[in-house]
C-alpha cells in the first residue's frame, strides 16, 4: 500500500472530489469518479455527528445509483410498478441498508408490525423454501413495494427483460434463467463495490444478512450507535454468504488504492 497522502493533498483532493458527487458513475471509464463517491462515503461513515451515518450513507449511494441507471441501462425492460413476482424471494442487505431501511419505518407501526411478523415466519428459510412458501416480502403493499425509495440493492439490482421468465422462476420455480441487461448488472456491481470498499476503509464486515431479520435488530434500541461500537447486534440473523471470489477482490483492490487518500 502507498504511504498516506498529507494532509494537505488529502484536502485538496477532497475539495477536486466534489463536482463527480452529483454527476452518474461512468461505469467502465475513468475511475476517478468511483474513487471520490468512496472517499465521500468514508466520510459519512465516519461523521459521528450525524444521527445515522449508515443512512447518510446509503442515501448518497442509492441517489447515485437513481442518477446512474437511466444513462447507462439501455432498452426496453419488463418491469413495471405492480409487478412483483420478485418480491416473494429472500433479499440480502449490509449493516448500513439495514440500518436505512429501520430509520425509514420506525415510526411506522404497520410497517414495523409486518417485518417483525414476516421475520418470524420466514427465521431460517433458505431462497427455495421462501419462495415455495409464497411469502412476500413485509415491504410489499397491495403489489407495490412501499420503501421504494430507500430499496436495499439487491432491489436495485433486481431488472428483468421478460416477465413470463420472472414468472416461471419465481412463481412457478421450473427455471432461474431470467435475462437482465448486462449494462444493469455491471452498474449495481459498480455499486456494491463502492459501499464495500468505503465500509472496509472503515473497518466495517461487509456481511450479507436476511433483509427481515437485519431490519428487526436494527430497529432495537440505539442499534447503529452499539454496531459502531463494536456490538454484533446482527447476532443470530440468517446469513448470506454467496458472494463471488472476484466480487471480493475488486472491492478490496479499489479500498488498496483509495486507502492513502482518506
Amino acid at each position: 500500500m502507498s504511504e498516506r497522502f498529507s494532509r494537505a493533498d488529502r484536502r485538496a483532493l477532497l475539495r477536486d472530489d466534489e463536482p463527480y458527487l452529483s454527476q452518474p458513475i461512468n461505469v467502465g471509464g475513468d475511475s476517478r469518479r468511483a474513487e471520490a463517491h468512496v472517499r465521500h462515503l468514508v466520510r459519512l461513515f465516519q461523521n459521528d455527528r450525524a444521527p445515522s451515518p449508515c443512512s447518510d450513507a446509503i442515501a448518497h449511494l442509492s441517489a447515485l445509483a437513481e442518477r446512474t441507471v437511466p444513462v447507462t441501462t439501455s432498452g426496453p425492460v419488463a418491469c413495471r410498478r405492480g409487478c412483483s413476482h420478485c418480491c416473494y424471494q429472500r433479499v440480502t442487505v449490509t449493516a448500513p441498508e439495514a440500518f436505512y431501511i429501520a430509520n425509514h419505518i420506525r415510526r411506522d407501526k404497520e410497517k414495523v408490525a409486518r417485518v417483525i411478523e414476516t421475520h418470524q415466519r420466514t427465521k431460517g428459510m433458505s431462497h427455495e423454501q421462501r419462495l415455495a412458501a409464497h411469502i412476500p416480502c413485509s415491504m410489499l403493499v397491495d403489489t407495490v413495494c412501499s420503501i421504494h425509495a430507500v430499496r436495499p440493492s439487491g432491489c436495485r439490482g433486481t431488472m428483468s427483460l421478460d416477465v413470463e421468465a420472472c414468472i416461471a422462476s419465481y412463481v412457478n420455480m421450473s427455471s432461474n434463467d431470467i435475462p437482465m441487461p448486462l449494462d444493469h448488472i455491471q452498474t449495481m456491481n459498480v455499486m456494491r463495490v463502492l459501499l464495500g470498499a468505503a465500509m472496509a476503509l472503515v473497518q466495517f464486515p461487509m456481511t450479507g444478512y436476511e433483509l427481515e431479520g437485519a431490519v428487526v435488530a436494527a430497529l432495537t434500541d440505539n442499534a447503529e450507535r452499539r454496531w459502531f461500537k463494536g456490538e454484533d447486534v446482527f447476532a443470530g440473523v440468517d446469513v448470506d454468504t454467496s458472494a463471488p471470489p472476484n466480487f471480493l477482490s475488486a472491492i478490496t483492490r479499489m479500498a488498496q488504492h483509495v486507502a492513502p487518500s482518506v
